[in-house]
């Protein structure tokens, strides 16, 4: 039996909940970097086996991990899902300052 994961929002703080703005940039960037959605999909089972695609838990959201793969691949030229997704982790896992770095949310 399968069990479906829903989110929903109550209360927001604008008018208008950002979630359909957050699907509209999405759609736009996978049309820019074809290699968005099959690495997403590679990252969030490979988070999900580790049980960290939850922000809830201490993990990643799937709108966070959107906007560190477009960071990356906005900087770097990949061919392969294999390729980017071994650098995602070199970068985010090694590289990455966390008092220096920082990701522009407005790509």
């Amino acid at each position: 039996m399968d069990i479906l994961k829903v989110d929903i929002t109550f209360e927001s703080t604008n008018e208008l909940h950002l979630g359909v703005q957050c699907a509209e940039l999405i759609k736009q960037q996978t049309k820019v970097f074809p290699l968005l959605e099959p690495l997403a999909v590679l990252i969030k089972k490979f988070l999900a086996i580790r049980d960290l695609n939850s922000p809830f838990k201490g993990g990643l959201s799937s709108y966070g991990l959107i906007l560190l793969i477009v960071a990356m691949l906005k900087r770097n030229n990949f061919l392969r899902v294999s390729h980017a997704f071994f650098h995602f982790l070199k970068y985010y896992g090694k590289h990455f300052e966390l008092n220096f770095d920082f990701i522009d949310e407005k790509m």
